[in-house]
């Protein structure tokens, strides 16, 4: 169990980077004043945020109205329902609400998500830029590429390099400067005079084998995430063989309370996660929660592949080997994931039984239960 453990904390630790060392502002303390310096990256939450000062490293920054008017020495990640990006962000932003604004610099790329995107004309992307959203407006020079996509989409700027949209409409303004390829897709295109694209523009329309092509590339899909899960599970099994097996004989065992278990997980770790984020010492906390659960989700559909090879395995009377076990109940499951309808609730089941398999083994190693020995491989 230890070593489970430490895997689980290494994948926590891969994706957090340099949390432990952060600062964090509560709700309670949100604004960063003109002329303060945060040596450090900077977690901030709470009602409204607003950063004034330097930041010289990275700012995470969580709530309803989220507005960064300082300069950041590092990366912007940014969500609320109103976030606004100004100043000066040597890294990249990052940001997602339902309004979202870019009006600052950005020294590298940046990525923006939200109902209404705008990249107004004071703003400037050194980098690329990637921007979904129902109504995109990009007004600044980009430096380089722009990815996009949303039902109305403006162009009324300066893009480096090539451009790939798809959108219901797409709108050029006559200031439109395009450096490389135009490459869309749209219902509506409206090029207005004095646009111009300095290399090809093409049209992507649906290919006439579309279903065909959709078949092909569904399958590669599962096949490329059967052999990624594979190769995780793999060294889950190999780093803690007990523990591993354990959850799979719980889950044989106990499938409809496993289930139960992944239901009320579910539905508890939101608002948990909601509460620590909104604390005044909870966003580190959350952050490895939420990497954990969503590690713990990627390997839940081995751990129940792994109790169906188990039961494969034992009516067909083969020789036990819990890797072959774990290949064999792989292939099944992503078989029966490909059928239409059916597939979408296999693999939500698999998911809830499957983190509920985890919960009822830890439930049952605290109450001193002897955990079954694993297969040998």
């Amino acid at each position: 169990m230890k070593r489970l453990t430490t895997f689980l904390a290494i994948i926590g630790l891969l994706g957090l980077g340099g949390v432990a060392y952060a600062q964090v502002m509560s709700s309670e303390s949100n604004y960063l004043p003109s002329g303060k310096v945060v040596d450090d990256d900077l977690y901030v939450s709470g009602q409204s945020i607003e950063i004034d000062g330097t930041v010289n490293g990275d700012v995470y920054a969580a709530g309803s109205s989220v507005n960064i008017k300082g300069t950041v020495n590092g990366d912007v990640i940014a969500a609320g329902q109103d976030v606004v990006i100004g100043g000066t962000v040597k890294g990249s932003v990052r940001a997602a609400g339902s309004n979202v604004r870019l009006i600052g610099h950005a020294g590298g790329s940046a990525s923006l998500a939200g109902q209404t995107v705008t990249v107004e004309r004071s703003a400037d992307i050194e980098g690329g830029a990637q921007v979904a959203g129902s109504t995109v407006n990009i007004q600044s020079r980009i430096g380089r590429g722009l990815v996009g996509g949303g039902s109305l989409f403006t162009i009324d700027s300066n893009i480096g390099k090539d451009a790939s949209i798809s959108a219901g409409t797409l709108n050029l303004s006559p200031t439109t400067r395009i450096g490389g390829n135009l490459v869309y897709s749209s219902d509506k295109f409206n090029k207005s005079d004095g646009a111009t694209i300095a290399g090809e523009t093409k049209e992507m329309k649906e290919p006439k084998h579309g279903q065909e092509n959709a078949g092909k590339d569904t399958a590669f899909g599962a096949l490329y995430g059967l052999i990624a899960l594979l190769a995780a599970g793999s060294l889950l099994l190999w780093l803690a063989p007990h523990a591993t097996a354990g959850v799979a004989e719980v889950v044989t065992k106990q499938p409809v309370g496993a289930f139960g278990w992944g239901v009320l997980v579910m539905l508890l770790s939101l608002p948990v996660l909601v509460v620590l984020l909104i604390s005044f010492i909870g966003i580190p906390l959350a952050l490895i929660s939420g990497v954990v659960l969503a590690a713990a989700l990627y390997l839940a559909k081995y751990l129940v592949a792994l109790s169906v090879g188990n039961v494969l395995r034992n009516r067909a009377g083969w020789k036990a080997n819990a890797y072959a076990d774990a290949l064999i109940g792989l292939i099944v499951l992503t078989l029966v994931e490909l059928i239409p309808v059916l597939g979408g609730l296999v693999k939500l089941t698999v998911a809830l039984i499957g983190i509920g398999g985890i919960l009822l083994y830890v439930r049952l190693r605290r109450g001193h239960s002897v955990a079954p020995k694993p297969s040998k491989a």
